[in-house]
């Protein structure tokens, strides 16, 4: 049948027939086929390009979001062991957290610690914290607002001071809340009007209804069209919209107005256009020729607000407690204030009384530094207590008009700005046998603010009995100091 013969049986299933004492060699065969189906069964299930790393959603989102981490974070210094001067972030004040300057005498990477005299009190460890919330710990509310703010950075925008200016303003403004909201939204620009709605990727017709002359822009809208120009000429302002700025310089210039009422009626106008505009698109209600009557409308909206407003100023300008209402009266009791100054520097002011009310003596400090309002505020406390301390008092009650910062000591929030201040006075606070921090409103603690304004002419000094004022210090026979 033409089969071949075998000559030599030398293997039989891939075994040897023939084999002597050596049964690893022998069976290493086995092994090696073992493997090569193995390893060849999974390239063929699991093939080259379903082998590559595939991390779920949730890690996706999570690890994308260490550059944001990184972004909004900053080291708070400890013992410095952790911390590099010139490479990490560290410095609260600037806005990248690195420290500016020549690099002279210490290394590239020379450590906070090397600026540290340890001997001096005992360091925690260096801690990173986020600093976009006051409690130090990270929100995605926060962080949504680094990653707004990052997005505009580069784009040209108003000055910082511009804006505070506005945002005051527009909060402070003596209208209903409704329409402070509106004018925040419209400031901010997140109004609805069509154009911003197109470049959201609407389709829609972008040009404004009333009049089909451009598209439907927020300059367009309250200022430039024919119809918003009669409305604001209908008006008790007469006025004329410029047409050289944008809204949002139109409105901090209403919003500057030194009277109540113009200030009204220009906030209640800007309202009143909106709301017609939305009569006009989803109740098709005629804008023409009513815009002598949006005009009528805002100002008698306004004149109805502006009674309810005057009223609530003077109730809260009458709700005021006595000094001595807020305090313990067998403690004596220290007033201390602070005050930033448009020239960069910062003073307090300190006044300390006994139980009866009497004044023991009064301090004034003026440091030519820069510091936030509530971190001086946080210092006039630390002070206060210090001094109550060498003062030898067991029983004190330190009365300021910074809510914040004494909230922050009883424990409710700690921004990361004053948080180891904070820290020092509570570990100050033990050294008595009672204490309290209390808040009172800025009038009742005008003698101590009005220490801080004169520490800009006298520095730092110190009156015994007394409390003394600009006329005081200014003639030599009156006011000891030290």
């Amino acid at each position: 049948m033409g089969i071949k013969t075998v000559d030599s049986h030398a293997k039989y299933l891939d075994l040897p027939v023939v084999f002597g004492r050596s049964k690893k060699a022998i069976f290493s065969l086995v092994t090696d086929r073992v493997w090569k189906k193995l390893n060849g069964g999974r390239r063929r299930i699991y093939p080259k390009r379903a082998r590559k790393f595939e991390p779920s959603y949730a890690w996706r989102s999570i690890m994308q979001a260490n550059d944001l981490v990184r972004m909004g974070s900053t080291w708070r210094i400890g013992n410095g062991n952790k911390v590099r001067i010139w490479e990490d972030g560290w410095i609260l004040n600037n806005s990248d957290y690195l420290v500016h300057g020549p690099r002279v005498q210490l290394e590239e990477n020379a450590l906070v610690s090397e600026l540290i005299d340890t001997n001096l009190k005992r360091l925690p460890q260096d801690k990173i914290i986020w600093c976009w919330e006051k409690n130090v710990v990270y929100s995605v509310r926060s962080a949504y607002h680094l990653l707004d703010d990052r997005k505009f950075c580069n784009q040209p925008s108003p000055s910082s001071i511009f804006q505070e200016s506005l945002w005051g303003k527009i909060w402070k403004a003596p209208v209903p809340n409704v329409i402070r909201n509106f004018l925040w939204r419209l400031v901010k620009h997140i109004l609805p009007s069509r154009a911003r709605l197109a470049k959201k990727g609407l389709t829609l017709d972008p040009y404004f209804p009333l009049c089909y002359q451009q598209a439907e822009d927020y300059e367009h809208l309250f200022m430039s069209c024919p119809f918003s120009k009669l409305t604001w000429f209908a008006s008790p302002l007469g006025l004329h919209a410029p047409s050289n700025v944008d809204v949002n310089s139109w409105v901090l210039q209403g919003l500057s107005n030194p009277l109540v009422e113009g200030v009204q009626i220009f906030c209640t106008s800007l309202w009143k256009i909106w709301f017609h505009r939305n009569k006009l698109i989803f109740e098709q209600q005629a804008f023409v020729p009513h815009e002598y009557e949006v005009a009528s409308s805002a100002s008698s909206f306004g004149a109805e607000f502006s009674p309810t407003f005057l009223r609530e100023i003077d109730m809260n300008t009458s709700d005021v407690l006595e000094a001595s209402q807020v305090v313990s009266p067998i403690c004596n009791r220290i007033c201390v204030d602070a005050g930033c100054f448009s020239n960069g520097s910062t003073g307090w002011g300190l006044i300390v009384k006994d139980h009866e009310g009497s004044v023991i003596f009064s301090a004034c400090r003026f440091e030519e530094i820069h510091t936030s309002p509530i971190l001086a505020e946080a210092l006039a406390i630390r002070w206060a207590i210090r001094t109550a301390i060498d003062l030898n008092y067991n029983q004190v009650t330190i009365v300021s008009d910074a809510l914040t910062i004494v909230k922050d000591i009883e424990g409710k929030t700690c921004p990361a700005k004053v948080e180891l201040i904070v820290q020092d006075c509570i570990s100050l606070c033990s050294n008595f046998m009672h204490v309290a921090v209390v808040y009172v409103k800025r009038t009742l603690n005008t003698e101590a603010h009005n220490l801080v304004q004169l520490s800009k002419h006298v520095g730092c000094r110190t009156w015994s009995m007394i409390i003394p004022n600009l006329a005081i210090v200014c003639n030599p026979h009156l006011g000891a100091s030290s």
